[in-house]
Order: structure tokens, then C-alpha cells, then sequence
């Protein structure tokens, strides 16, 4: 087939953009659409993903070593950050996604507060997880090369005489003060109706979670090894030093599926609830 002519091209030249620019070039109908005349990245173009699908995972293994130090599946909020964190370490990836639009990390608001609960306690392990959510994405904004964090204050306004008392007569000690401040008037009335005043909440803001995502998608593109489709347990095999998938081998598969853990054949007795 024309896809095994591409594959064995590639196989004994190693030229891979240049065969697949040819291939392209030649064969544009039998996809649908025109796309003759792009400049095609093998690695990173998308439109080669969508053509190739499972070839041109076989594509990458070839461009790419044969053996990571990881395999990722899924890269949601909780994989990118992983992904980040062993790339910074120098760490060889292979990334398994497929998208999937409708999933938690995609539709998320992306809003952090240290304050949460309708007292608005302080949350746990604010003092250490909150100054490094700070370091920790203006560092992938900088690797990244893009702008997904928008830290800012957040104003909650008192709803009635009753809670602005409350707060008033608290004895706020210094655990609390780093991260709030108190208005008994009205304040920024310009922005917000509040004839009570209200709470400055410090160190909070947003993550475009969108952003964040297709930024270090791209990323892993660049300096590891993204599959833009499911990985396949049943064909995952467990080895001495590793595992093995497809002729990927990997020391270590770290799943960051979120709630379709519940389907996985090696976690689905976990009590995880949607």
C-alpha cells in the first residue's frame, strides 16, 4: 500500500521529511483535501498525525530512540505538569493522548484561591503548595515560550452586615494575613456592588488550561515523543527492566487518566468517583 512504500522509504533512507513531502506531493487525492505545497515537519505537524494515525507512531519510534526513560499515558492538567517536571530533568518521554474535548482538565475554569469552604478556611498545605503553583508555572511559561498564567487578587464580597462582622471581630493571625485583607466599606465600587466591603483574597488567579495544554503538548513534540492516540493495555507488556509497546520500551508508565481509571485493566479496582 502507499502507506508501506512511505514506511519502507523512510525505513532505508532515514530522509523522512523529504519522502514524506514527496509522498504528499504525489498522492494528495486518495486524503480528501488539497495540501499540496505545505511545508511538512514530520514530527510536529499535525496534518501527518491525522493521516497516518498508527503509522506514524511506527514513523516516530524511528526518528525518535526506541527506548524512553517514561511513558506517559495521558496528558491532562496532572500528565503535563509530570511531563514538565521529568523533562526539566533531562528525562526521555513517550506521551499517549488522545483528545478528548469534554474531559475535566479541557473544561476547567483553571481558578486557584487559598481560601475554599463557605468559611473560607485556608486550604491545605497553602503555605507550601501555593508559592510553588507560582514558581512552578511562570518556569512552563518560560519553557513554553507562551502565556497561559495570570496570577491577580480575587475580591469576594461580604453578603450581608452579619458576615462582614464576623470577620471583623476574628482575630486574623499571621498564617491568614499573607493571604487576605479585610475592607469594612465598600471597595473598587466602580467594578463591584458591595455596601458591606468585602476580602481581598491574595495569591490567587487563573490557569487558561487550554493554553497551558496545547503549550506543553507542543513542548513534548519538540524534546520527547507525543502519540496523539490511546494507548492500548492489552498490548502492553510488562518486561524485566521496563515495559514494552509497540517496540517502545520504557523503565517506568506513569497513568494520568484521571476518572477513566475506572477502565483500565490494571487500576479499575481503585473507589474513584467521577
Amino acid at each position: 500500500s502507499c502507506q508501506q512504500i512511505l514506511f519502507m522509504a523512510v525505513t532505508a533512507t532515514g530522509i523522512y521529511n523529504d519522502c514524506i513531502r514527496c509522498f504528499i506531493m504525489h498522492h494528495e487525492g486518495i486524503f480528501g483535501k488539497r495540501i499540496k505545497g505545505e511545508a511538512f515537519d514530520v514530527k510536529h505537524n499535525p496534518k501527518i498525525i491525522r493521516i497516518f494515525g498508527i503509522w506514524d507512531f511506527r514513523l516516530r519510534l524511528i526518528m525518535n530512540h526506541k527506548v524512553v526513560d517514561y511513558i506517559i499515558v495521558g496528558q491532562g492538567l496532572a500528565g503535563s505538569c509530570l511531563a514538565l517536571h521529568l523533562l526539566k530533568q533531562k528525562k526521555s518521554l513517550a506521551v499517549f493522548s488522545a483528545p478528548v474535548p469534554e474531559s475535566a482538565s479541557c473544561v476547567a475554569a483553571g481558578l486557584f484561591n487559598p481560601l475554599t469552604g463557605k468559611k473560607l478556611s485556608l486550604s491545605w498545605l497553602a503555605d507550601e503548595l501555593f508559592p510553588y503553583l507560582h514558581t512552578f508555572y511562570q518556569e512552563a511559561e518560560r519553557l513554553t515560550r507562551q502565556h497561559f498564567f495570570f496570577p491577580m487578587p480575587v475580591y469576594r464580597p461580604f453578603v450581608s452586615a452579619g458576615e462582614q462582622n464576623e470577620w471583623m471581630s476574628k482575630n486574623l493571625d499571621d498564617s491568614l494575613l499573607r493571604y487576605v485583607e479585610v475592607f469594612k466599606s465598600p471597595a473598587f465600587e466602580e467594578h463591584v456592588h458591595n455596601p458591606f466591603g468585602g476580602l481581598l483574597v491574595k495569591q490567587g488567579g487563573y490557569v487558561d488550561t487550554t493554553g497551558f495544554l496545547s503549550s506543553v503538548r507542543t513542548l513534548i513534540s519538540h524534546q520527547g515523543t507525543f502519540i496523539d492516540e490511546c494507548l492500548l493495555e492489552k498490548e502492553l507488556a510488562i518486561i524485566d527492566d521496563g515495559v514494552e509497546y509497540r517496540g517502545l520500551k520504557a523503565s517506568k508508565i506513569i497513568f494520568c487518566e484521571g476518572t477513566s481509571v475506572n477502565f483500565n485493566q490494571f487500576f479499575s479496582w481503585l473507589p474513584v468517583q467521577p
